[in-house]
Formats: structure tokens, C-alpha cells, sequence
């Protein structure tokens, strides 16, 4: 992963993310998943107002949150 802040160095393009860093994010979101599933089918819960799960992600530095970020939020090519 870069090591720089996005300062010196900018990220662009499509997100390259490692293999083990793709596959903790998809594990995480699969748990994430079966979660909000089960807020969505209780609707009991939902009618007391009770808030559906998040998922947060945290990086270590600017240069991996953006190509998370990318990632996650689906970039598109031009």
C-alpha cells in the first residue's frame, strides 16, 4: 500500500486494491449484509425506530481511503 499522503502523491484511476485487502472488504461486507437482512425483515424493530446497521471503514492513511472509497462507492471509467 502507499506509504505517501495524497499530497505527494495522487491517486487516480481505476482502484487497484491488493487481493487481501478486496477480500477482507468483501468479507466484512458479507457480514455487514446478513445483518442489515435481518434489521430489514424485523419489522417490529423498525417501526421502534431502530437504526440499521453501518459499515465503517477505516485506512491508514489518505491514499488507501481513497481507493477504498473508490471501490466502495463504484467507480466508473470515462
Amino acid at each position: 500500500m502507499p506509504k505517501k499522503g495524497r499530497k505527494t502523491e495522487s491517486v487516480s484511476g481505476e482502484p487497484k486494491l491488493p487481493k487481501e485487502l478486496e477480500g477482507a472488504l468483501q468479507s466484512l461486507y458479507s457480514n455487514y449484509e446478513k445483518y442489515y437482512r435481518q434489521w430489514d425483515q424485523n419489522t417490529v424493530a423498525r417501526s421502534r425506530g431502530l437504526t440499521p446497521p453501518v459499515f465503517i471503514v477505516v485506512c491508514n492513511n489518505t491514499n488507501v481511503s481513497k481507493m477504498v472509497f473508490d471501490y466502495i462507492a463504484g467507480w466508473e471509467k470515462r
